[in-house]
């Protein structure tokens, strides 16, 4: 895990244009709070924290905007006037199935059967790169990957898996946290494992993003 920059933090009057002491630090997250990130708020003041979900295809947006002060996101991220603080969670992919999908059953997706299924992509602004990054067009053997549905947020796209031969790839972490009865999740060991990244402002800092920060590495070890 690369180390935690030391911040010099900013404090402005509520209603400014920079972020305050005297509210709470938005977090925003895509897909799910993972469990360090949740040890991390809970060390903070009550109340002193809001958390905001952020569209599974568009996860720098509001951060740029100023709608919340940090992001915890998939990387890669190379947005002008953006800053990675953190890196985390590196995770293996797997990929969600229908429990009626023939692959189901498997032990495993391998590169040849997953170039044969229709993917489910995130839908939204992202930029190309973390677009490539998270749903990948080509496998490392050099053979191309179809993406023929997209979905806004990790639950539409999941719903589209259960009723569909469609599959979605995802990071092992997330697996947890969104058991269903009527999905399979399976390894898919030919692709690069993913990692969540905590992001800010080039100019915008929150009076707790040091203690965030120091509570969530201190939370992933």
């Amino acid at each position: 895990m690369p180390p935690i920059e030391r911040l010099r933090v900013g404090f402005a009057a509520p209603g400014g244009g920079a972020p305050s002491a005297d509210r709470p630090m938005r977090v925003g997250f895509q897909c799910v709070v993972y469990e360090p990130v949740a040890r991390a708020v809970a060390g903070l003041p009550e109340g002193s924290v809001q958390l905001v979900e952020l569209p599974w295809g568009d996860p720098f947006s509001r951060l740029a905007q100023g709608d919340v002060d940090l992001a915890i996101v998939l990387a890669p991220c190379r947005e002008p006037g953006l800053r990675v603080l953190m890196e985390f969670s590196r995770q293996p992919v797997r990929i969600a199935l229908s429990a009626a999908h023939r692959l189901a059953r498997a032990a495993g997706v391998s590169a040849g059967d997953l170039a044969g299924l229709g993917l489910i992509e995130p839908r939204g602004p992202a930029p190309d790169y973390w677009r490539l990054a998270n749903a990948p067009r080509r496998l490392p053997d050099g053979r191309d990957l179809a993406y023929p549905a997209g979905a806004a947020t990790l639950q539409e796209g999941l719903s589209t898996v259960a009723s569909t031969a469609q599959g979605l790839l995802l990071c092992e972490a997330s697996v947890r946290y969104v058991q269903r009865p009527d999905i399979r999740y399976l390894p898919v060991p030919d692709l690069e494992p993913s990692t969540l990244l905590v992001v800010r402002r080039e100019r915008a800092v929150h009076g707790l993003t040091e203690r965030f920060l120091g509570l969530l590495a201190e939370s992933v070890g």
